[in-house]
């Protein structure tokens, strides 16, 4: 299995701002897809973003290049790849938008490939352990201590739905 293309194009968000779209298609004709917009935040410790049209123009010249015939199942070396060819801490040379959006695109492509659906390609050891007594689940990205974090904190978001219509 292997990556046949990554295309990137410029679409409009839901506020009407240009954002990126990233379509990657692996040699087994499975595709998928990502948008990612470039970010109205503008902390100082934030990753850097870059105009939606320069991210076009990264995929297509460099990151395609870097990522065509590699395995889509690596996505820690897919995202290795891509930190390294932006070679800067703060992602301001090709952009945490550009990186976000094909690394998604990758592992949604390789998701489409097993049939799984996006969200159970991921085994979150730390969460199933929890809830199941085994940290082997059917997902094939594993998530670390750090993804476990996230995990939690999505989970108590969504446990707090509701709660302003109870008051």
């Amino acid at each position: 299995m292997a990556i046949k293309s990554i295309v990137g194009q410029v679409i409009h968000d839901s506020r009407g701002d240009d954002t990126i779209q990233v379509t990657v298609t692996t040699d087994g004709g499975k595709t998928g897809s990502s948008a990612v917009p470039a970010g109205a935040s503008k902390g100082a410790h934030e990753a850097k973003t870059v105009d939606p049209t320069k991210s076009v123009e990264f995929i297509a010249a460099e990151i395609a290049p870097a990522l065509v015939g590699h395995d889509p199942f690596d996505q820690a070396g897919v995202d290795k790849i891509m930190i390294d060819l932006d070679g800067t801490p703060d992602k301001n040379r090709l952009g945490a938008n550009t990186i976000l959006g094909v690394s998604l695109a990758v592992s949604r492509a390789a998701a489409a490939e097993t049939a799984l659906a996006f969200q159970n390609a991921f085994n979150f050891g730390p969460l199933r352990q929890l809830f199941y007594g085994t940290d082997k689940g059917v997902g094939f990205f594993d998530i670390d201590a750090a993804g476990f974090d996230l995990s939690f904190a999505f989970a108590k978001l969504w446990s707090r739905q509701g709660d302003d219509e109870k008051a």
